[in-house]
């Protein structure tokens, strides 16, 4: 390694070691985009506590938090049939808990420690100075986002 980048591909790398021995592909976008393929393969299960409905609102309130999402990412998710992984993205690597803090302000019933591996007792509290998204804000209506009791 040479550059301070060598350093962050490698740290981008090991992170998704765990995830990728489970089967999640590897992403341009490092641990934070497996654990975007592993969240979307949640939703459209509807596990998790997601309400795996409205793939297009879901689509655009990410791409609104600053993950830019696809509604056909949501409808490719449908395609892998192998198990949901659980617990294999580190909850300290980079990026995870913004991308936790904010999927949880979209989706508050979100059973985040299914995705993560190994978060500290104090978690949520470390990244509650997440900015935080509103699904009211984003489409008017956050029914959309709630499940059906």
């Amino acid at each position: 390694m040479r550059t301070l980048t060598d350093w962050h591909r490698w740290e981008q790398f090991q992170a998704g070691m765990v995830a990728s021995r489970c089967g999640v592909r590897r992403s341009k976008d490092g641990v934070v985009g497996q654990a975007l393929r592993i969240f979307r393969r949640a939703y459209v299960g509807r596990k998790w506590g997601l309400p795996g409905r409205s793939y297009k609102p879901a689509a655009n309130s990410l791409t609104a938090a600053g993950y830019p999402t696809k509604e056909q990412d949501f409808k490719n998710a449908l395609r892998d049939k192998s198990p949901l992984p659980e617990h294999t993205i580190p909850a300290d690597a980079p990026g995870i808990p913004e991308l936790v803090g904010t999927l949880l302000s979209i989706w508050p019933e979100f059973e985040w420690k299914r995705l993560v591996l190994d978060p500290k007792p104090d978690y949520l509290r470390q990244i509650s100075c997440v900015p935080q998204v509103n699904a009211r804000q984003t489409f008017g209506n956050a029914g959309e986002f709630q499940t059906a009791v």
